[in-house]
C-alpha cells in the first residue's frame, strides 16, 4: 500500500480574511492572481468534498465582506465574522487527525 500524505476525507479548508480591504494591502503577489488562486483552491476543495470554513474580521469597519468572487465560487459557505483580529482554529474529533489547509491574507 503506498504512503498517502493527505486525503480529502481527512481535510478541511479554512479561508481566513479573504476580504478586499485586506487584499488591498498585499504587495507580494498581484491581487488578481491572489484572487484567482483562492477561487481555484475553493473550487478544488468543493470538487473533493472537503468542508470549507470562511472567517472574516472587521467587515463593517474596514475590511469588508468575503470577496464577492470567492463567495460566488462557494455560495453555500457563510463566513464567520470574528469579533477580533486574532484567528485561532482547532478542528478536534476524538481519535481522528485532521489536516487543515489554510488560505490567509497577511499584510
Amino acid at each position: 500500500m503506498p504512503d498517502i500524505l493527505i486525503e480529502p476525507k481527512d481535510c478541511a479548508l479554512v479561508l481566513v480574511d479573504q476580504q478586499a480591504g485586506l487584499a488591498f494591502g498585499v504587495g507580494s503577489i498581484d491581487r488578481q492572481m491572489l484572487l484567482n488562486n483562492v477561487i481555484a483552491l475553493a473550487r478544488t476543495a468543493t470538487v473533493f468534498g472537503m468542508p470549507i470554513v470562511a472567517s472574516t474580521s472587521a467587515t463593517k469597519v474596514y475590511s469588508g465582506p468575503l470577496m464577492p468572487a470567492i463567495h460566488a465560487a462557494i455560495p453555500e459557505v457563510v463566513a464567520i465574522d470574528r469579533r477580533n483580529m486574532n484567528m485561532s482554529y482547532n478542528l478536534i474529533r476524538p481519535n481522528e487527525r485532521w489536516q487543515i489547509l489554510t488560505s490567509t491574507i497577511h499584510i
